[in-house]
């Protein structure tokens, strides 16, 4: 069995490797650290090199790369910042959540706009008695008319303070069931009121950020629960 890449995978590495020498040298990635600065100018620069379309099918904007083609792009940027390498990948783990487990609708709501940048995804799982066990969420989500209201408390939400950022939450929808049978997966903009990041002081990962995040009456589009109420275990 031959594991070498495809010629076309040596052109991908090759691209990467010197978007990230032109965008990204050590003394920028030292000084984005040493301030807890974000850098939005290079993840523009893997938008405009489709880097967020790699994975996705052609018929919604993207390039219908392999998760060969998604693991190079991934390791040259970890090779430059683990930190870097997390706004990519948890972007990405998002978009294909929702392209596995979202209606159309949502799908083409979603991914596009975060193929070109215009929105950015967190992960909200983690909590300050769950950690990351799904089975111990407490943040629930009732049902009231067209949306549901939200409360309770998310930790170690990487990237949830970001501008423009939509965070993927994991809540209770029925706290009567076995916790399998009712978890939903709401998104949830981080700027709805009554959402507020605090972003935590960290030892790493002070690009993106880690973030403590509270939920208070939050309402939430019921348009915006991916895989059906109760379905979330499977997301």
């Amino acid at each position: 069995m031959d594991f070498s890449f495809t010629q076309e995978q040596e052109l991908l590495r090759d691209s990467v490797q010197k978007l990230m020498a032109r965008h990204a040298s050590s003394q920028m990635v030292r000084d984005h650290d040493r301030e807890q600065k974000f850098p939005y100018e290079l993840y523009d620069k893997w938008v405009e090199a489709g880097l967020f379309a790699l994975p996705f099918p052609e018929e919604i904007g993207g390039l219908g790369g392999t998760a060969i083609d998604l693991a190079i792009v991934n390791y040259e940027i970890s090779r430059v910042s683990a930190d870097f390498s997390m706004a990519y990948g948890g972007n990405v783990f998002c978009g294909l959540n929702i392209l596995r487990k979202g209606s159309n609708e949502q799908v083409q709501r979603f991914l596009p706009a975060m193929m070109n940048g215009e929105i950015r995804f967190a992960i909200g799982i983690s909590e300050p008695d769950a950690g990351s066990d799904v089975g111990a969420l407490k943040t629930h989500a009732t049902r009231k008319g067209d949306s549901y209201v939200v409360n309770g408390q998310k930790l170690w939400t990487t990237g949830a303070g970001l501008k423009n950022t939509i965070i993927n939450t994991y809540v209770l929808t029925d706290r009567d069931v076995h916790y399998r049978k009712g978890v939903s997966l709401l998104m949830i903009d981080k700027d709805t009121p009554g959402v507020e990041c605090r972003k935590l002081e960290m030892l790493g990962r002070r690009c993106i950020g880690t973030y403590e995040v509270f939920l208070r009456d939050v309402e939430v589009p019921a348009d915006n629960l991916i895989g059906g109420e109760n379905r979330g275990w499977e997301c």
